[in-house]
């Protein structure tokens, strides 16, 4: 039972966090809103941090890789096997993903060809 209630927090807590860290990096690039965008990177860290952790060690519900090293000989050790390197497998993806999303963020949050950070007045153009 108390795998399903951390089952659950896991479902209620991982997927808004995740859908505050989208909305601070979707608005942040597209208001133009620096301050967001900075939000965003270091949220997306925090999660993509989260996400080693989950991929790396088991606790209670979270099946994670260091977990292959306590397996017993039972009836079900293949399906566990299996279970747990998809699960770490998906959760290094998702910290990947986090980690690429961070970077195309920070390469994005500045003008090309210029020091100005979006959010900024454009330099004034010379009228003829």
């Amino acid at each position: 039972m108390q795998w399903l209630v951390q089952s659950a927090l896991h479902v209620l807590l991982l997927p808004p966090a995740a859908l505050g860290a989208f909305y601070l990096g979707y608005r942040g690039l597209a208001a133009p809103e620096p301050l967001l965008a900075y939000r965003f990177q270091y949220a997306q860290l925090g999660l993509g941090a989260v996400s080693v952790l989950l991929a790396l060690f088991p606790y209670k519900c979270v099946n994670g890789v260091i977990r292959l090293a306590f397996l017993s000989a039972q009836g079900m050790e293949v399906f566990q096997i299996v279970a747990t390197l998809m699960e770490s497998c998906l959760w290094t993806l998702n910290a990947c993903l986090a980690v690429l999303n961070w970077a195309q963020v920070r390469r994005y949050s500045t003008l090309p060809d210029s020091n100005t950070v979006y959010g900024t007045p454009p330099p004034a153009k010379s009228s003829p």
